[in-house]
């Protein structure tokens, strides 16, 4: 019994020829080789890489208050603070809507993660002059120079000891 060869590929009936050449693999690894390398110039720059950490000195802090705020109700908030439970300031959601809007959402958050109300907020004034408002629970902290002199100033008279009433 004779084996047949195909006319077209060469080989025995019945097998079939590979698709096609194998790609090469060297392309490939320098590809992957030249990404690297692109990866680790960006992110040791700018800080962001893991083996080369940048570090930056703390900043003093000057002033820190620990508040609480408390919805009352026609719209008004009372902020006390929370070592004495003094109010230190009353505001109308009329004259500080926004800062009466960022507090409410602040509140909703904790309402939604099973966190009690009465855990104080933080108020820190850095000698940089970066005035955070931190909420420990949800950990999460607001830059409150970004609401405009008008909200900062606003909030900073929170750390004086007689705080302010609008």
């Amino acid at each position: 019994m004779t084996d047949r060869i195909s006319p077209l590929t060469g080989l025995p009936a019945g097998i079939v020829p590979p698709l096609g050449p194998t790609p090469p693999r060297a392309p490939f690894a320098v590809i992957a080789v030249l990404t690297a390398i692109v990866m680790v110039g960006v992110a040791l720059p700018s800080g962001h890489g893991a083996m080369f950490p940048v570090k930056i000195a703390p900043v003093p802090l000057q002033v820190a208050r620990q508040i609480q705020f408390v919805e009352l109700p026609q719209e008004k908030l009372a902020v006390l603070d929370a070592s004495n439970q003094k109010q230190i300031a009353l505001l109308q959601a009329e004259q500080n809507g926004f800062l009466h809007a960022v507090v409410h959402g602040l509140m909703v958050t904790r309402h939604r993660a099973g966190i009690a109300k009465d855990i104080p907020f933080g108020l820190s004034l850095y000698a940089d002059g970066r005035l955070v408002l931190t909420d420990p629970p949800t950990r999460t902290s607001i830059d409150v120079e970004g609401f405009g002199p008008t909200n900062m100033a606003g909030i900073l008279a929170f750390l004086s000891p007689e705080g302010h009433r609008a």
